[in-house]
Order: structure tokens, then sequence, then C-alpha cells
């Protein structure tokens, strides 16, 4: 959690007995509670998957269609009736279902708050961030308080902020102040079959013997009159900032300013690839309508846009996560056999299957899940760019898997992502 911002204590907690002192209504209390736990939890769930809280809520519903096992929505309930138990006790059985007896208690109440404040100011202060914002002093790394109500209204500025033009925003700057992965190898390009594949929670593991171990079956294409090269990108936020990161050169922001006007007055690699005779195809194993993305892929210029609607009856489903999706390889076996027809085509595949939190398999756990499933993912590129050849095929990760303990973290760069270059002549 504190990899991710998530402070030791929200102000707003410190208002409970303040609260408590002027009402006296049960179901006041018992919402005052539910209201400040549920805003906490909306927010770090949010920061986990790099949303804002309200673009977050928007996507809230993938949750309910997820195929999870019966225990894990069991422990979701358990979990739930626990957190309303436990504020009813708070409420109705702890020492603070005492205050709102005598008037003394409004002076407590008042009083509590202040001194908190101040308290938890002060220890705020010791850590670097006595702006009340996460500004470590360099020495003592704490994310120790913040108020809930600055980081709502710093989401709600993003959600309701009026973007600039897509030209007007900076492009991305990569190491070296250098273009994006993808149009570094591809935007000047001129082989007739190319494709660009962005791989979901892909992250640049620091164990190089790993980090082989899951590319062996791309390294081992060279046997095969392939040129395998590897390479890193720098990265920023999560999988929509990696789209207008590899689709435009553009930093994130330039991919809400693209669904804030249905607009973009930005040269897109699929639309360079059309103005040159590309058939430009997009595919993806889940909905387009997550994060907006059909309307993203249109204006970005693409010719044939498919997701889930249309490669649902054409694999089995995937439940390694809770987006409702086919196999990625299934989307992988449409593209490559497709574009093997196509005089000039352009690829793009945005794959979910790896997107966390990923179900373990077995007695594995998550990290490793997770890294076998990108294996495997690779395992079947190899196998049908074997039958399929394609010109250049760009493998890029979004972002570093968003786990949640220190060790899995640290398993990989907390700057970089990984990157792939495949060529054949």
């Amino acid at each position: 959690m504190l990899q991710i911002g998530r402070p030791f204590l929200y102000y707003e907690y410190l208002l409970i007995p303040f609260i408590f002192s002027f009402f006296k209504n049960y179901f006041f209390r018992f919402f005052a509670v539910l209201i400040l736990f549920v805003s906490d939890l909306l927010i770090t769930v949010s920061k986990i998957y790099y949303f804002d809280a309200f673009n977050f809520l928007q996507k809230l519903n993938s949750i309910f269609i997820s195929s999870f096992k019966l225990r894990t929505w069991l422990l979701i309930l358990m979990s739930f009736i626990f957190i309303v138990l436990l504020i009813h006790i708070l409420v109705k059985k702890s020492v603070l279902s005492s205050i709102n007896i005598s008037k003394n208690d409004k002076k407590f109440g008042l009083y509590f708050f202040i001194i908190g404040f101040l308290t938890t100011f002060c220890i705020d202060s010791f850590f670097g961030s006595s702006s009340l914002n996460y500004k470590p002093n360099g020495k003592l790394n704490y994310n120790f308080s913040q108020p809930m109500a600055t980081l709502l209204f710093q989401d709600a500025k993003i959600y309701f902020n009026k973007y600039l033009k897509v030209s007007q925003i900076k492009n991305f700057k990569n190491i070296r102040e250098g273009q994006s992965i993808s149009f570094k190898y591809l935007i000047n390009d001129t082989s007739s079959k190319q494709a660009l594949i962005i791989v979901e929670s892909w992250g640049l593991d620091r164990d190089l013997i790993n980090r082989n171990k899951q590319l062996k079956s791309l390294f081992d294409l060279d046997s095969f009159g392939y040129k395998i090269q590897f390479d890193s990108s720098l990265f920023f936020g999560g999988t929509t900032l990696a789209e207008v990161r590899e689709l435009y050169n553009k930093s994130g922001e330039a991919y809400y300013s693209i669904i804030q006007n249905s607009s973009s007055d930005a040269l897109s690699l699929p639309q360079s690839k059309n103005n040159t005779g590309y058939n430009t195809i997009s595919l993806q194993s889940f909905s387009g309508y997550y994060s907006n993305g059909y309307h993203f892929r249109k204006i970005a210029g693409f010719n044939q846009i498919k997701d889930f609607s249309y490669f649902k009856d054409s694999g089995p489903l995937n439940f390694n996560n809770h987006y409702i999706s086919v196999n990625d390889e299934t989307v992988f076996d449409y593209g490559l056999k497709l574009i093997s027809t196509q005089k000039k085509a352009f690829l793009y595949v945005l794959t979910i299957n790896t997107h966390l939190p990923f179900r373990a398999q077995g007695n594995k756990s998550e990290l490793q899940s997770q890294y076998n499933r990108i294996t495997e993912q690779f395992a079947h590129l190899a196998k049908l760019l074997k039958q399929y050849p394609v010109n250049k095929l760009v493998i890029v990760g979004d972002h570093p898997p968003p786990f949640y303990t220190r060790k899995e973290l640290d398993q990989y760069s907390s700057r970089f992502v990984p990157a792939v270059i495949i060529t054949h002549n």
C-alpha cells in the first residue's frame, strides 16, 4: 500500500468523535463512518489500477462480470459483513457510543479533532509532508497522513479537466530523449507486414535468468530466419497511457484529450500507415467498452477494429482475472493469419489475460502464475511466427504488474518496461 501512496491515516478519521458529539442518531453515525471507509477503499483501489477515483467508479461494474471461484466471492461477502459488524460495534458498543451524553462532549469532540490534527500534522511534517501532500524529505519515505478530501478533489480535477488538443501535448520522452518503442522501430519501417503487441502488466524482470527464460521461445526464432533484439522503455501510468505512448508518441494526458474531444489533430502510428497504403487492424480479446477503447481506436485511424464481441465464439473464455475475454492466443491466431493474406498490413493487439489481480495456478503464487502466463503467450507467438512470418513485430509491456507486497514489486524494475523487436526479411 505504501508503494502506491496510501497513508497510514486519513485526517478525516479524526472527525469521528466530533461527528458523534453532535449527532446521536445511530444510522447517521453508522453511515458517516461507512462513507469514510468506502471513500478510503475507493481511493486506495483506484490508485492500484492507476485510475483516478471517478474514472475507476465508471469501470467498477467489470468486477461483477468476473468468474472467480466461489470461495473468492464468499471471502468478499464475509469481508463486507465483517466491516458492517465492525462499524456497528464502533457505533453501538465502543467507548465512542457514549459520546453526546453531556454538554462537555461537544467540546471533547472539537478538542480531540484539533489536538489530533495538530499532532498528526507535526508527525506528517517530520516525515517531509508539511503541505499535507506526500513529499518525502529524502530520509524518511513514509506517507504518514493525507486528507482524503484533497485526494478526491485532485481526482475530480483530473476527471473534469478540459484537455489540450493532442498536438499541444508534450511528446513522450523515452530513454535519452528518444521516441516510444513503436515509433522508434515502426514509424519509418516500410516492410509489408508489421505488428505491435502491447502486453498487459509485462514488467522488466530484474533477474536476467528469469527474463531470458521467459523470452527463450522468442529468442529461439533466430534459427528460423528472424533477428531478435531486446530493448526497454520508460513508462508512465497505466494501460491507456501506454496505448497513447505507443500509438501517438504522446504523454498520457493525450488519451483523455482524444476521448474528451472525440478527435485528434496529431498523426498517429495507424494514420501514418494508412497514408502509405497499409490496412490497419486493431484487435483485443476483451470488450472495447473499457476506457472507451473502441472510441479511441476509431479516432486513432484503424480500418478494422475487433474485440470480445467478435471473438467470443472463436475460442475458450479466459478467467485469469475479472475481465471477461477469450484467450489472447485466439486473437494472435486471427491477427497473424489475417495479415499473412494482406499485401500491406499493420496489426495492433492489446492483451488482457495477464492483468492483475491474477488467479494463481495450482499451488503457485500470483507472481509466478502471471509470469508463467506471459511465458505461454510468447511460446504461442513463436509457434505462429514460424507459420505466418511477420517482417517487423514489436512487443512491449504497458507497465509493471502492480503487485501488493514489497517482495513482489522488487521483482520488476520500477522505471522501465521490456520490449522485444523481431525482424524477418
